[in-house]
């Protein structure tokens, strides 16, 4: 049983799987493991040019210090970019190299859900998964699994939460 165990936390923490919290009903979904380098494939493609035709007159120094301060970073913010279905809120966990900040949607205050694909989503296996909420603002879930269904697990949590009226700009009654 331990054996079972083991095996199942071992591939709960892959990149791109959906593990379950401490209670079923938090759900953390991460980036597809490419996502870091699909987001810096521009940079490393024209560094990568510049650095095979030396004619074009790029220095060493310049390639190295690109991917330096371009692709590292986005490479830890992978790692550090979670998202957490909750029971009440949507916890977007963004990376960052020293720490990383997490920003909670209720489910209350999202309206609707839709997925879509980018220009290699479907042959690389992800989606961006736009979160519409009651202000008219959009929260993109992107380099999500497509296997992880977090289109129907979000859309089953806004259907089961009780919805949050926006009170931006709305004067309260303190008394």
């Amino acid at each position: 049983m331990a054996d079972k165990e083991d095996h199942e936390d071992h591939t709960n923490t892959e990149p791109g799987k959906p593990r379950s919290q401490n209670n079923d009903s938090e759900i953390t979904i991460t980036q597809v493991q490419w996502a870091w380098l699909m987001s810096s494939a521009p940079w490393l493609i024209v560094t990568g040019a510049f650095v095979a035709f030396p004619q074009i007159g790029i220095e060493e120094w310049v390639a190295t210090f690109i991917i330096l301060v371009v692709v590292i970073p986005r490479y830890f913010m992978w790692r550090g970019t979670s998202y957490t279905l909750g029971k009440e809120h949507l916890i977007y966990r963004r990376g960052g190299i020293m720490s990383s900040k997490e920003y909670p949607l209720p489910y209350g205050r999202m309206t609707t859900v839709k997925s879509r694909f980018g220009m290699f989503g479907r042959a690389f296996g992800y989606q961006a998964v736009d979160v519409m909420l009651n202000n008219g603002a959009v929260a993109t879930l992107s380099y999500i699994p497509i296997l992880a269904n977090t289109e129907e697990r979000i859309t089953k949590k806004i259907e089961n939460a009780e919805p949050i009226e926006d009170t931006e700009g709305q004067e309260t009654d303190s008394d």
